[in-house]
């Protein structure tokens, strides 16, 4: 940038923003007006692209340094992962014109970055691979912390448009977790919702209030044995459910050299502030 400013809503050409601004003008990050006075603009329609992105994005994390695995390798790795599980969009072609992960966006000090996928069906389906070895490294996949599943109003229109796609895992969408994905326990009375890009709920609760709720409902669970085989999902899930029920929710002679942290959702917010 130049410091001038291009012609649009008030601005002259080459006129610079403190000229402007003496004129009694500002910038409202989409042009230039005079101070409390309205302005006519048309609403910019959003492409599907942009209304489905925040579905369509994926957090990687626990990744080696840059200098080990650049963003065109971790793409390649992901896109490899995703093709030789049959995770991706089978009508869809996954080649160098058209990749699976359309995006990389690496965080400064390299230790995790955010995939754009091509649809929400395959970044619902790599969900899939949280703890994938990369090398002696488990990377951390999840979904963005701004993560917002398809609405049904947007639903028809986006699939119109391509964006949701289809996988084996996640048929249109839907988020289905499969058998071999490491340390996620199926719960009797949980199903899998039916919305694009949306995770686990309870039958009868809306799928929205289920995403909004989730970080709430979230509890952290720490010092948990290394070595303990025992520690399987479907065991954490009986332990504190019968902990919880009798009140009894610390084990003061619990301890060990190494440890691990896993989370436990809870059904209820109210559950989670115990």
């Amino acid at each position: 940038m130049d410091g001038s400013i291009q012609a649009g809503y008030g601005a002259r050409p080459g006129t610079s923003p403190a000229t402007l601004r003496g004129e009694g003008l500002v910038f409202d990050g989409f042009g230039w007006s005079k101070a409390g006075q309205p302005r006519n603009r048309e609403a910019r329609t959003q492409t599907p692209l942009e209304l489905s992105y925040n579905a369509r994005c994926v957090y990687v994390g626990n990744l080696p340094p840059l200098e080990i695995l650049d963003n065109e390798a971790l793409k390649q790795f992901f896109q490899r992962a995703m093709t030789e599980r049959g995770w991706h969009d089978t009508s869809k072609e996954v080649s160098p014109s058209s990749p699976m992960v359309i995006g990389v966006y690496r965080d400064t000090s390299g230790k995790w970055a955010f995939l754009e996928f091509r649809t929400v069906a395959e970044a619902t389906s790599c969900m899939n691979l949280t703890g994938i070895m990369m090398g002696s490294t488990s990377l951390v996949v999840n979904r963005t912390k701004d993560y917002t599943p398809i609405s049904d109003e947007l639903y028809p229109q986006l699939q119109a448009a391509g964006v949701i796609g289809n996988t084996a895992v996640a048929p249109n969408g839907a988020t289905v977790i499969t058998e071999d994905r490491p340390g996620v326990a199926i719960v009797p009375g949980v199903h899998q919702s039916m919305a694009a890009g949306g995770g686990p709920s309870i039958a009868g609760v809306p799928q929205k209030l289920m995403d909004i709720s989730r970080r709430v409902r979230k509890v952290f669970i720490g010092n948990i044995p290394r070595d303990a085989p025992e520690m399987t999902p479907e065991y954490m899930l009986a332990f504190f459910t019968e902990a919880m029920t009798a009140a009894n929710l610390l084990d003061p002679d619990r301890s060990g050299p190494m440890i691990i942290w896993a989370f436990i959702e809870q059904r209820t917010k109210g559950f989670g502030f115990i």
